[in-house]
């Protein structure tokens, strides 16, 4: 395992559940990767070379309010505060709108404390 090796830091990612599925919804998304996130945080979260969390879902149509920004938002929290002053990684969706500094940075605030 990687948390055998002290100078390897690990960012852990939570359930891959797709939302994307027919059928697929951001809160089943979230109430997998929230039990992974708890049986992580147990497991690995005092360790020296644990470095964060990363959330593996991308999304689209992201620069509207939308149910995944506040899932995403949600997890974000849910891992912060069950190992405090560690980051959260996202995996972001690309689409050319995504050069557009001033249309995407209303939905990364959204997202991102």
């Amino acid at each position: 395992m990687l948390f055998n090796f002290a100078t390897v830091g690990v960012f852990l990612g939570l359930d891959g559940y797709d939302i994307w599925q027919p059928g697929g919804s951001c809160q089943e998304m979230v109430s997998r990767s929230t039990r992974v996130a708890n049986e992580l945080a147990e497991l690995y979260g005092k360790r020296r070379n644990f470095r964060g969390w990363y959330l593996a879902q991308e999304f689209a149509d992201w620069l509207e309010p939308n149910e995944l920004t506040k899932a995403y938002r949600q997890l974000a929290d849910h891992c912060r505060k069950l190992v405090p002053h560690k980051p959260v990684a996202i995996a972001p969706y690309f689409s050319t709108r995504s050069f557009d500094d001033t249309a995407c940075r209303p939905g990364w605030q959204r997202m991102l404390p």
